[in-house]
Order: structure tokens, then C-alpha cells, then sequence
């Protein structure tokens, strides 16, 4: 039988980390999971947590060009791009950039796997959304595209429609 519940889960997720002083703050991650445990959310029977494993580069180039995801590991490793929005304000560059971004796509779409392989009712990836994301540019605050991607792996998996549905408060650009 099925979890109820597929939390695509791991510390590790919070090393997608801009910085001190920017916006987009690892913290909520940890405070979101201190929550759900503190509430006992993850005792409930039918829940599943899984680290997730990062997105390799032929998952991540579903949605993004190969020049971009080697763009994104050369800043991991020191090296701008502002033409492919890393090193910009909005997406300062990282030690372990690529990886942390691969791994939030690799939880996206291990959540959303988990759905159509039928082994989860739900599937969550709290740190995910990451929807402003462009094949060969990062921009607003996003690396890799994960819900495109794993949008783009549903459909290539047979799914003939997804509904996807940004509660965000701005427009959901790079899924589009």
C-alpha cells in the first residue's frame, strides 16, 4: 500500500544558501521541519520522509542547457557568470552551487515520482519551487527549474496532462 505522504527530505537541502543578508534564507527550511516535527506530523502513520539524491546532469538538462549546468558548477567553484544571472544580487554565487541546486531538483522530483510510480498518495519537497529559473539563466533567487523538470519527467513518463498550480505571489516565469 501506498504512503499517505512522501516527504522528499534532507538537512542537506539547506546548503542552497545565498548568504548572510539575502532573502532567501535556508533558515525557513529548518524551522518548516522543526515545526512539522515539534507538531508530531511525522509520527502519523502512512508518512514516508527520503533523503533525496541530487538531479544528474541529463535529469537537470530536461529543462536546461548543458553550457548553463556547467555555468552553475563553475560558480559553485568561485567562477561568475552575471550573463547567466549567477554572481547578480539576486543569485550570488555558493561553494557546492550545482549540488545543492541538484539536490532540490532531485526532490521535486523524487516527490513527484513517488506520485506516478504509486508508492505516495502526496508528494512534498519543501524546498522546492524554484520556478523562476530559465534553461540558460538563473533569476530570482532560482538555479535549476525544479518543477519544470519534473514536470517535463512526468510527461516523458507518460502523464498526458499536469496541473501546476503556483500559489506563489508572482508569476511562475520559468515553468512557463
Amino acid at each position: 500500500m501506498p504512503s499517505r505522504l512522501h516527504l522528499a527530505w534532507s538537512p542537506r537541502l539547506a546548503a542552497y544558501d545565498f548568504g548572510l543578508g539575502h532573502p532567501m534564507n535556508p533558515l525557513r527550511l529548518r524551522l518548516t521541519m522543526d515545526l512539522v516535527r515539534d507538531l508530531g506530523l511525522l509520527d502519523a502513520e502512512g508518512i514516508s520522509v527520503v533523503a533525496p539524491e541530487m538531479a544528474d546532469d541529463a535529469t537537470l538538462a530536461l529543462v536546461h542547457e548543458p553550457a548553463y549546468i556547467a555555468a552553475v558548477r563553475a560558480a559553485g567553484e568561485g567562477v561568475p557568470d552575471p550573463e547567466r544571472g549567477l554572481g547578480t544580487p539576486d543569485d550570488p554565487i555558493f561553494p557546492g552551487m550545482h549540488e545543492a541546486s541538484a539536490r532540490i531538483a532531485g526532490a521535486t522530483l523524487e516527490a513527484a515520482r513517488a506520485v506516478w510510480e504509486e508508492r505516495a498518495e502526496r508528494g512534498v519537497s519543501i524546498a522546492g519551487g524554484l520556478h523562476h529559473a530559465m534553461p540558460d539563466h538563473a533569476s530570482g533567487f532560482c538555479v535549476y527549474n525544479d518543477v519544470a523538470i519534473a514536470i517535463r519527467w512526468l510527461l516523458d513518463a507518460g502523464a498526458r496532462r499536469v496541473a501546476y498550480v503556483d500559489v506563489d505571489a508572482h508569476h511562475g516565469d520559468g515553468v512557463e
